[in-house]
């Protein structure tokens, strides 16, 4: 809807917003564990294709000590290097 993109809240559909959103909920993940436990020691490995890969290999890069791998299949990263 045409009106929808016109609201304050547009600000929040970027890939940088994106990347914070899958840092938190990493955070939340390991703090709280999927039955209330620790899960620090559980490795993350995050994985998409296209725009999926991208934003995989964008957060491998802004956030290293978040995840320990990642595989990005079809990802044209470096067309879009410096815009996200």
């Amino acid at each position: 809807d045409e009106e929808d993109m016109k609201s304050d809240n547009i600000i929040y559909l970027s890939s940088d917003q994106a990347m914070a959103d899958y840092a938190q909920l990493i955070y939340y993940l390991k703090t709280t564990g999927l039955n209330g436990g620790n899960t620090w020691s559980s490795p993350i490995i995050g994985f998409g294709g296209s725009y999926g890969g991208m934003l995989c290999s964008w957060f491998s890069i802004k956030y290293p000590q978040w995840i320990d791998g990642c595989i990005a299949g079809s990802a044209p990263i470096l067309d879009f290097e410096g815009l996200h």
